[in-house]
This record gives C-alpha cells, structure tokens and sequence, in this order.
C-alpha cells in the first residue's frame, strides 16, 4: 500500500500542509460525518450518500486542496468538476474505481503514440517552422505550451494523410484557447494559417479521401 501511494499520491504526502490531516479533521468534524455514524442502516447506499456528501462539501471545496492543485498546475482546477463527475457516477453505479485507460479504443492509443514520435523526431525541423513564420521573435519567448501544440499540428497537418488540415487547426486552435495564455488562441491561429499556406504552396501538405483538403 505504502509503494502504491509513493507512486501516486506524492502530491498529498510529500508537502508542508498536512493537506491529509486538516482535511481528515474537517471532516471529521463536520455535521456529515457525525450524521454517516449516528445513522443505523450500514449499507452501500448509506455509505455512497456519505461518500458523496464529503467529497463535495469537505474536500473539493476545501481551499488548501485547491492551493495544492494549482502549485501542481493551473490547468488542474479547471478539470476538477470533471473527475468528480467521474468518481461520483463510479461510486453511485457501484463501478470499479481503478484508473480506466485513457483511451477510447487501441486506435486512438496508436494515433497519440504516432503523433509522440513524429513530434520528438522531428522537433527540431519544427522549431524552425515556428521560428520562420513568427518575425523577430527568439523561440524562448513563445510559451512553451504554444510550441508544444505547434509542433503537433505540423505533425499532423504534414504526415497524417487521412485528418483534414481544417480538422487539424481548429482542434489545436481550441486547446490553446483553454490550455495556454489568453493570447494564444490567435498566435497559434495566424501561424498555422501561413504555415498551411507556405506548404500548400510549396505541394507538401498532401492528403488522402474525399473533402480533406
């Protein structure tokens, strides 16, 4: 148990705050719990009820927990709701708590692990897509996440015969409008315009099937 914890509970153990302790104390504290144990059903209802009730009003509304969170990474918060929703739905249909995959089928576990390879082997090519069509900037001063999704639309757009080069823009156009600065969303719109352009031109942006280009 304690190996399996080092391994994926790092952030809970190994900080300043006791966040494991106070939030304990909360909740031990707290009318919920003293309701779960003063009540006589001892049954899975009462248990996921209880469960529930904890989760949302002790711990995901605790402050230091979101403190934490956002020292990991800012980006955490923001997909809170959404594990919850998850744990929660897990929890009320007695289903299996293990991490499920994180992908839907094999195909898409063979598409994110080709795009990987095709990024880091080429990585250094697509830096200097980035730093052609950006003028007078050093490749430092673009976010790292921006260039991060740069190199996987080039990846994209140029080596994946069957994804429309639209198709390929507007998702990597909407994660940096969630997932990188508030500026983001219109830088890494105008150069994957005039990348497409250039390599349209140039006749390397080849694509497979019917309406892909």
């Amino acid at each position: 148990l304690l190996e399996k914890l080092n391994k994926t509970s790092s952030i809970w153990l190994n900080n300043d705050h006791n966040i494991i302790g106070k939030v304990f104390k909360e909740l031990y504290k707290s009318d919920i719990y003293q309701s779960y144990i003063n009540n006589n059903s001892f049954d899975f209802e009462t248990d996921t009820r209880f469960f529930v009730k904890a989760l949302n009003e002790c711990i995901l509304n605790n402050k230091l927990v979101h403190h934490i969170l956002e020292e990991e990474s800012i980006y955490w918060i923001d997909d809170l709701p959404f594990v919850t929703t998850i744990l929660i739905g897990n929890i009320k249909t007695k289903s299996d708590l293990k991490p499920k995959s994180v992908f839907k089928d094999n195909t898409d576990k063979i598409f994110a692990l080709d795009l990987f390879r095709v990024v880091i082997n080429n990585n250094k090519e697509y830096e200097s897509f980035i730093l052609k069509f950006v003028e007078n900037w050093e490749l430092e001063r673009i976010a790292h996440i921006d260039r991060l999704l740069l190199k996987m639309a080039f990846s994209e757009i140029l080596t994946m015969e069957e994804l429309p080069v639209k198709v390929s823009m507007n998702e990597y156009i909407e994660i940096a409008k969630y997932y990188s600065t508030s500026k983001s969303k219109l830088f890494v719109n105008g150069l994957l315009d005039s990348f497409v352009k250039y390599f349209e031109k140039q006749g390397k942006i080849k694509k497979t099937g019917r309406g892909l280009l």
